[in-house]
């Protein structure tokens, strides 16, 4: 019986783990530029990341992508349309 909590725990725990490093989008290749676009501003990880036997300091950067126009009067209105984050590694 303690076996099989424990059992589940573990593959609780595992779950709550891969979820959260999906969401956090990190990649499990060698370090490099990611972009992701999405219609709302979202969430990168910014803290270490290790790959084999190095260790590299990840972070990102949100852009907003802007649809300008211009309206009768000869003024620009620009509005946010979606977003780019850009996740870097060094």
């Amino acid at each position: 019986m303690i076996i099989r909590k424990s059992a589940a725990i573990l593959l609780v725990s595992l779950f709550i783990a891969l979820s959260s490093v999906a969401s956090a989008q990190i990649f499990l290749g060698p370090p490099r530029d990611r972009v992701v676009e999405t219609r709302g501003p979202a969430r990168g990880y910014s803290g270490f990341v290790r790959y084999g036997a190095r260790q590299y300091y990840c972070d990102y950067v949100r852009y907003p992508n802007r649809t300008c126009s211009v309206d009768r009067g000869g003024r620009e209105k620009c509005r946010v349309t979606s977003w780019r984050m850009v996740q870097r590694c060094s």
